[in-house]
């Protein structure tokens, strides 16, 4: 079988991967589902291995996109694709009280619908709660407008940081 098809490079997949081993978070948020194999297999991967049952919710407006990634997770109980807009997929689990530990920001490139997006989550996560975002660095638009906004917020704090020749930008920020 050939591997999932996945946007991150290597050195971001070990990256993303690591990370939420160590967090061990019980409710994780990722926009930008895509197919299913890049960030949202790293993701589902490392919480199925740290058998903690947490809940990962990921969202992805496009049909074909959030059809392929059901198929390629349709055995893993603990993964919810939806077929959501960023913004649509917040105000749902704000709804249902599901406050992510982790987010995990990959999706469309409007730097406006990520800024709001964090801004829209943020009250409402706990100290020590995880953001991370890829295509942080420039030339990315998606980040343009965040990365300034967390990178001068007192209310968190950069944990990790991967750039070029190994990333095309990933981060890890923990708020305090």
């Amino acid at each position: 079988m050939s591997e999932p098809e996945g946007q991150l490079w290597q050195a971001e997949r070990d990256f993303l991967y690591g990370a939420v081993r160590q967090m061990k978070p019980l409710v994780v948020l990722e926009i930008g589902t895509w197919k299913g194999g890049g960030s949202t297999m790293q993701i589902a991967n490392a919480l199925r291995d740290t058998v903690i049952g947490g809940k990962f919710f990921t969202c992805d407006p496009s049909p074909e996109m959030v059809e392929i990634a059901k198929a390629l997770h349709k055995d893993d109980r603990n993964v919810y694709i939806f077929k959501f807009g960023s913004t649509e997929m917040i105000k749902m689990m704000l709804q249902k009280n599901l406050i992510p530990d982790l987010v995990f920001f990959d999706g469309p490139e409007d730097a406006d619908t990520a800024l709001n997006d964090i801004q829209m989550l943020e009250p409402h996560m706990r100290s020590s709660s995880t953001f991370m975002m890829h295509d942080w660095d420039p030339p990315s638009i998606k980040a343009s407008k965040i990365r300034p906004y967390m990178e001068s917020n007192p209310g968190w704090v950069k944990i990790k940081q991967l750039t070029a020749p190994d990333s095309v930008g990933i981060c890890r920020y923990q708020k305090i």
